[in-house]
């Protein structure tokens, strides 16, 4: 039995795989930011996050995001208050914010995403979001 292998030598061939990729995760991620409900622009937001039966969150980790002349950008990681709120100063007045939970807590992934502020100036609260946790969870 001949078996043989095709190998593609082709240059563009990688060049469109890679492209096709990273446009199916900017797409994803457009998702993201086109679902959520924007709230008032902000330099000044505060935010909470919740398990989806309403117990808050106390000294879990969070990400504050910018979208911003079209990329996607993890800008600071704080640590939860008591209350499971915390409040993030000197935004950018420019860039589209909100928050982020992922992280995985002993065998647990926990998951949650706040509403959007708008480009601008002022101060706004994302809302709480409800997080949703995976695996073994506390």
């Amino acid at each position: 039995m001949n078996t043989t292998h095709e190998v593609s030598t082709r240059p563009g061939r990688l060049r469109r795989k890679i492209t096709s990729g990273l446009l199916v995760l900017s797409l994803s991620l457009g998702m993201i930011v086109a679902t959520a409900t924007p709230a008032h622009a902000a330099t000044t937001v505060t935010g909470c996050f919740a398990y989806t039966n309403g117990t808050s969150m106390a000294d879990m980790p969070v990400t504050l995001w910018y979208y911003l002349g079209g990329q996607y950008i993890p800008v600071d990681l704080k640590y939860l208050g008591a209350k499971g709120c915390f409040t993030w100063y000197g935004v950018n007045p420019g860039a589209i914010v909100w928050m982020t939970m992922y992280t995985r807590q002993g065998g647990g992934l926990y998951q949650g995403s706040t509403n959007l502020a708008l480009p601008g100036t002022g101060a706004v609260n994302l809302g709480t979001a409800r997080v949703t946790c995976t695996g073994y969870c506390y």
